[in-house]
């Protein structure tokens, strides 16, 4: 079967219509070009298949499905722009990634139900008053905690407009005048997105506080606490008991359970614990600290976090072969040029060794049952033993637990204002990045060392680095930190003198970044 590239859409008439397109041109090894879903290729560690999923039978407002025959034409119009996102984007911008195309069609689908409503069948109906109509349309919507679209969001519908536009001479049907009234470029929309955020230091402190203290002695009794009830429960079943009696004794064995009581502390850490729920609900705030510990210490990707298997941590000897470092060895995804990413290593200090450690031993029975090697396989359900097969988290179910399991749990303290921070699977790189680009100054002392020692070895002549992206952001922290380490040394300076110093250090840290 022929794989659908530039030349191969290129290669399909004007007036092609969805029975003349074969199904030897593929979108993917699991889609055609006339399939209803399109599936793409790509997964990696924390997607599932709906990530990388377009349903084009979806259901419009006038009762039809927009794979019935009376929508071929604007159907194979919307179909070619957006996989021209992918193979031939407008000029200055870079080609669109799989599961970003699945993001554009949900915008896409909005705009298209949006015409139905408003009985416009083609996208060359779509003038300057219709594209302020579907805007004015869409800022009505509410987003998902009831508040107004944020601007970031309405952008991504401008562009949907905007691309359709400059796509216009690739496409069978495609607005005929610009949206905006000018040649407004893609990027232009791009200046009002705000960057992600590093967690704050007055959350970011507490929270790997209480990783750090999680996956010590904690760690230890949640799972000699599984071990003991999973075994419990088997052995009943295994003696030809019903569930119901072979749960009852596993939740008599998890009440018996007692806690340690940590050092400093006059009490056990936790209190015991009625039925199995609670037993897998402690499991699971284990994987959380040993996430949260490798990304704020380590500043790998959740996709590279949930994709790290067993014997994940190697030693290496430096350059000058004085020192022995420990490496977390995986892979990144996002800017690998293949579905399967490229093999990087990252420095790993010992609370993330020790992580590892749990994670190993956490992931142990499921990774036997299964045969897989992955450290985060979890079981489905909320049982402490499962017989369906056991997948690994999705980004958006690590969200979740971070905010609504995870953060109540340590009794993270709230933001300013009294509102929870909300913690997301990037902020931990972020934060990463400007503790090291602050050479840390976070109050953790056990820290501070590890830190430091981030720059000097990802400058050894021994480390082969991968992560180019870390590397920047470092850098930008680094220099952001000079910067106002010079602005509150030149607060003495007189104004004008000031100004002048201030704009040649911008001119040399813009200058830097663009060697960079």
């Amino acid at each position: 079967m022929m794989t659908l590239g530039p030349a191969a859409v290129s290669a399909i008439p004007d007036d092609a219509s969805i029975t003349r397109i074969t199904s030897e041109v593929c979108v993917s090894s699991r889609s055609t070009w006339s399939d209803r879903q399109w599936v793409f290729d790509g997964r990696r560690p924390g997607l599932r298949d709906h990530d990388l999923t377009i349903d084009w039978s979806f259901d419009l407002p006038d009762g039809s499905s927009f794979t019935d025959p009376q929508w071929g034409a604007l159907l194979e119009a919307a179909r070619r722009y957006l996989w021209t996102l992918s193979t031939d984007p407008p000029p200055g911008r870079g080609w669109t990634r799989t599961i970003t195309l699945a993001s554009v069609f949900k915008q896409l689908r909005l705009l298209i139900r949006w015409m139905v409503e408003q009985r416009y069948t083609r996208f060359a109906d779509l003038d300057r008053d219709a594209t302020q109509l579907f805007l004015a349309s869409v800022a009505e919507r509410c987003g998902r905690r009831g508040k107004p679209l944020a601007p970031t969001t309405m952008d991504q519908y401008r562009r949907i407009l905007l691309t359709l536009y400059q796509q216009r001479n690739k496409l069978p049907d495609a607005p005929c005048e610009h949206p905006f009234g000018g040649e407004r470029r893609v990027t232009d929309f791009q200046a009002t997105r705000n960057p992600l955020p590093h967690t704050p230091d007055a959350i970011a402190v507490p929270l790997i506080s209480a990783a750090l203290r999680l996956i010590g002695q904690p760690a230890e009794d949640v799972i000699a606490l599984r071990d003991r009830v999973q075994g419990i429960y088997q052995d009943a079943l295994d003696q030809g008991r019903q569930r119901p009696a072979a749960r009852h004794a596993a939740c008599a064995a998890a009440l018996t359970f007692e806690f340690a009581t940590l050092d400093n502390e006059h009490a056990p850490w936790h209190s015991p614990v009625v039925g199995t729920k609670p037993v897998r609900f402690l499991i699971e705030r284990i994987y959380d600290a040993c996430f949260v510990i490798i990304a704020y210490l380590v500043g790998a990707r959740v996709s590279e976090i949930l994709g790290l298997e067993l014997g994940c941590i190697e030693r290496h000897v430096s350059a000058d072969g004085t020192e022995a470092f420990p490496y977390l060895c995986g892979r990144i995804y996002k800017t690998a040029p293949s579905p399967d990413g490229d093999p990087h290593r990252w420095v790993a200090p010992p609370p993330v060794v020790r992580a590892v450690e749990v994670l190993e031993r956490l992931s142990e029975p499921l990774r036997r049952r299964t045969g897989r090697p992955e450290l985060w396989l979890a079981m489905l359900g909320h049982g402490i033993v499962e017989s369906r097969p056991a997948e690994v988290p999705s980004v958006s179910t690590m969200i979740v637990r971070l905010n609504r399991h995870f953060a109540p749990f340590i009794g993270l303290p709230p933001h300013r204002g009294g509102h929870p921070w909300h913690l997301t699977t990037h902020q931990g790189r972020k934060t990463f990045a400007r503790f090291v680009g602050r050479r840390d100054r976070t109050g953790l002392h056990a820290l501070q060392a590890h830190f430091g020692h981030v720059s000097r070895i990802m400058t050894d002549r021994a480390y082969v680095g991968t992560d180019f992206e870390l590397a920047e952001l470092i850098d930008a922290q680094a220099m952001e930190e000079t910067r106002a380490a010079l602005e509150e040394l030149l607060t003495t300076t007189s104004l004008a003198g000031k100004a002048r110093v201030l704009a040649g250090l911008d001119a040399g840290i813009a200058g830097h970044q663009d060697a960079i």
